[in-house]
C-alpha cells in the first residue's frame, strides 16, 4: 500500500536564557536537510520526499533496491546528494527529485570501505574509510583531489566517525568516541572542538556550530574555535522537543531539529 503523507503545525515554546518560539512540522523522518528557498527534503523508509514550508509534498523519490539512505546533502548546485552506506553508492538528484546522475557503487572506484560521505565545494565530495582511517576529497568528475593519510597516527585514536559535513571549505567530522573534529580542505587535521565529546548530532552556520550533547542544544561561536580562545557556549534547553534529536540543520537564522516524529522550528539569536 502506497504510504500517504500527512503534515500538520502545532506551536510550543523552547527555553534558553529567553523564550523562544517554536513550530513543529509532524513527520516521520530518518534524516532531513533544506534547500535555499526553506523546502524540506526528507528521507524515511520509504524514501525521499521534497515538502514546502506548508507541508505539501512536492516530489518523491525511492530506490528501495539500494536500501535505505544515510546521508543527505546539496552539491554547490543544490542538487541532493544521496548517500547509501550499506553498499556504499550515491546518487544525485535533480530539483524534482529525478536522477541527475546514474546510481555510482563506491567499489567501482576503489573506495569500497567508505562508510560516511559529503559534498565538498564545487560539486565535489569527501568520503571516509574507517579501514584506512582516511578521508578523501573527489571533485565532480571523481577524481581524488586531498587524502587525509592515516588520521589515526594523528589523532593518535581510532575514530568512531558518526557524520560529516563541509562547511566554509572546512570538514568537520563527529567522531563518537572523541567529539568534533576540524580538518582543511586538503585533509589536513587542525584541531577538535573543545568541550564536543559526546556530541550528537550537529551542523555549522558562517559564525556558530550547533551540536546536541545531553539533552541540551550548545551554540558556539567558531571564531573562538579558529583563535583558540575559551568557546563561548550557549545551552538551548529543549524540553519542548519531543523525542530524541537525530538531526541538526541550520538555515537562514533559524536552527530546525529532528525526532523520529517531527522537525522543529527555531528562530535563534546569531548575535550571541
Amino acid at each position: 500500500m502506497k504510504k500517504i503523507l500527512l503534515f500538520t503545525f502545532t506551536l510550543c515554546a523552547l527555553w534558553s536564557e529567553a523564550q523562544q518560539s517554536v513550530s513543529a512540522l509532524s513527520v516521520e523522518n530518518n534524516h532531513f536537510i533544506i534547500n535555499n528557498l526553506g523546502q524540506y527534503l526528507v528521507a524515511d523508509q520509504e524514501g525521499l520526499h521534497l515538502v514546502d514550508k506548508t507541508g505539501k509534498v512536492l516530489y518523491q523519490f525511492s530506490e528501495n533496491l539500494l536500501g535505505n539512505i544515510s546521508a543527505l546533502d546539496y552539491t554547490t548546485s543544490m542538487r541532493p546528494m544521496i548517500f547509501y552506506d550499506e553498499i556504499p553508492a550515491f546518487q544525485v538528484l535533480d530539483n524534482t527529485l529525478s536522477p541527475h546522475s546514474e546510481v555510482i557503487e563506491l567499489i567501482d572506484l576503489g573506495l569500497g570501505n567508505v562508510t560516511h560521505m559529503c559534498t565538498s565545494s564545487n560539486n565535489g565530495f569527501w568520503t571516509y574509510d574507517p579501514v584506512g582511517f582516511e578521508l578523501k576529497r573527489l571533485d565532480e568528475q571523481l577524481e581524488v583531489l586531498a587524502e587525509s593519510g592515516n588520521v589515526y597516527s594523528v589523532l593518535e585514536s581510532e575514530m568512531e566517525v558518526m557524520q560529516i559535513l563541509e562547511r566554509g571549505n572546512i570538514l568537520f567530522v563527529r567522531d563518537e568516541n572523541e567529539g568534533i573534529h576540524m580538518f582543511d580542505y586538503y585533509g589536513t587535521f587542525i584541531r577538535t572542538i573543545e568541550g564536543s565529546y559526546g556530541c550528537g548530532a550537529f551542523d555549522v552556520s558562517e559564525e556558530h556550530i550547533f551540536f546536541m550533547q545531553d539533552g541540551s542544544l550548545i551554540q558556539q561561536k567558531l571564531n573562538d574555535l579558529v583563535s583558540f580562545e575559551e568557546p563561548k557556549r550557549t545551552v538551548i534547553d529543549l524540553n519542548a522537543v519531543n523525542g530524541n534529536v537525530h538531526s541538526v540543520t541550520f538555515s537562514n537564522g533559524e536552527i530546525f531539529l529532528g525526532t523520529q516524529e517531527e522537525i522543529s522550528r527555531v528562530l535563534l539569536n546569531e548575535n550571541r
